[in-house]
């Protein structure tokens, strides 16, 4: 249950049964294909709770925490300065790449 709006859905409505129902059977595909499951958009304890009993292995969503900047989450991990090395590198690139991308349309229009 990755990254999509429709099991977003599935998640929200997890006390009807066709929701639970779908669930049940998309962890069980999971389990059988050998996938890691995630459950998107677990915004409360009871849907947290029905994922856990179910043997979801992870939980996306507000309940657990808020987006956050990239920048935010380097820090965390302690890659701050690799963010930071990116950034400056950043521009360099793409000035290069759009220098040679103006060379490349001169020479194959014979112009240059």
């Amino acid at each position: 249950m990755t990254k999509s709006r429709s099991t977003k859905s599935f998640v929200r409505n997890i006390g009807l049964s066709q929701s639970s129902a779908i669930i049940r059977a998309v962890i069980g595909l999971g389990r059988g294909l050998d996938l890691p499951i995630i459950a998107e958009g677990v915004e409360s304890t009871d849907q947290l709770a029905f994922l856990t009993r179910e043997s979801c292995d992870q939980v996306q969503g507000y309940l657990v925490g808020r987006p956050r900047p990239i920048s935010d989450y380097a820090k965390y991990v302690g890659r701050a300065e690799d963010v930071e090395q990116l950034a400056r590198v950043r521009p360099a690139i793409s000035a290069r790449q759009e220098q040679s991308h103006g060379a490349d349309s001169r020479q194959n229009s014979g112009i240059g």
